[in-house]
């Protein structure tokens, strides 16, 4: 921490109390955040003992899975840690008289922000990422265990399964098997307005995941029919290589998926739906980088520092310091839950 600072402060400019009060704020963060974590892995162990012995987990496989669980729960508590932390440290500061002596030595409001602002953006920005990039690593690794040990529920076989490819392009698999990436009684449909240009079937089709273009499949048994006004023509034969927009982890969609996709991958997916794999649906995201909420709750406690003690003003910003960081925790933690990180919220209008 001491050459994470150091190098902070050539950045920066920092000076000494600028050092001081991050210092007092990081190991605040994360002494409270591992205090809450340990807490939470000691009741989680002791809810799902049963479970794991029923089940008959590894205990390797055990540990590897609250390893991957750690950086998942903090990341979700983080926001509201850094709101505590922030009441804990400075009113530490305050009850030293050092936030007196800091004002009177002639630091004013805005520089004594400062260092708040730094420590708040680079507690940011490492969520972010974590966030972004990192943790769904993990949380695929843990959602596989949750699937086999606890909940011991895994899909890898589809029927029926109909999606549109692109607009006017529609494919349907009677059944397939995640696990083998194959499937049976193929057909794809493209439509040119409400008009149907070509119908292809195929009795078996199967992923090439050894080829280098994306997207490629292969058809066993195939039968084209182009229709152009009047006029029919049909193509058949027993194999063919062709291109078809869609992967097999597009036919399936798992509890929690979204928590395995990092940034990238998650605007992929959303521009996909967009493209047409909902055709009655208007897909509607929002994309917001959660860190702006620390800045948002440094903001509203530090204006109770400039306020007079026990004044109507004094009692109204603690009030609010109090209300509106819990409330943004508890509204990101509710998506959070449901979406990846990066996600805010993804909710859909039917036109």
């Amino acid at each position: 921490m001491k050459h994470l600072l150091r190098q902070l402060a050539n950045a920066f400019r920092l000076s000494m109390i600028d050092r001081y009060i991050m210092k007092k704020f990081i190991g605040t963060f994360f002494f409270s955040l591992l205090l809450i974590i340990c807490v939470v892995i000691v009741f989680d162990f002791n809810e799902r003992i049963d479970k794991f012995t029923g089940s008959h987990a590894p205990w390797q496989k055990i540990v590897i899975y609250y390893l991957n669980y750690i950086p998942y729960f903090a990341n979700l508590l983080s926001s509201l840690f850094v709101f505590i932390s922030v009441i804990l440290f400075t009113s530490k500061l305050a009850d030293n008289s050092e936030i007196i002596a800091m004002r009177s030595s002639g630091i004013s409001f805005n520089r004594l922000l400062k260092p708040y602002m730094i420590t708040a953006g680079l507690i940011a920005l490492t969520s972010y990422l974590l966030g972004g990039y990192v943790i769904p690593q993990c949380n695929e690794k843990r959602i596989d265990f949750e699937s086999q040990y606890i909940r011991k529920q895994q899909v890898t076989d589809i029927s029926n399964a109909q999606l549109q490819v692109s607009p006017g392009t529609i494919a349907f698999f009677q059944s397939f098997s995640i696990t083998t990436r194959r499937g049976f009684n193929f057909s794809l449909d493209k439509f040119s307005g409400k008009k149907m240009v070509s119908h292809l079937t195929a009795s078996r089709i199967e992923y090439d995941t050894l080829s280098d273009v994306r997207y490629k499949w292969k058809l066993y048994n195939y039968n084209i029919r182009h229709f152009k006004g009047m006029h029919e023509k049909v193509e058949s034969g027993s194999q063919m290589d062709t291109i078809i927009e869609v992967e097999p982890s597009d036919l399936l969609y798992t509890r929690n998926q979204q928590e395995t996709m990092t940034t990238p991958q998650i605007r992929e997916y959303i521009n996909k739906q967009k493209k047409g794999s909902f055709p009655r649906h208007r897909s509607r995201t929002e994309l917001l980088l959660h860190p702006l909420f620390y800045y948002l709750s440094h903001l509203c406690h530090q204006c109770q520092l400039a306020t007079p003690v026990g004044s109507m003003d004094s009692q109204f910003h603690l009030l609010r310091n109090q209300f509106i960081p819990v409330q943004k925790n508890s509204q990101m933690m509710s998506v959070n839950i449901l979406l990846q990180p990066s996600l805010i919220h993804n909710h859909t209008d039917h036109p």
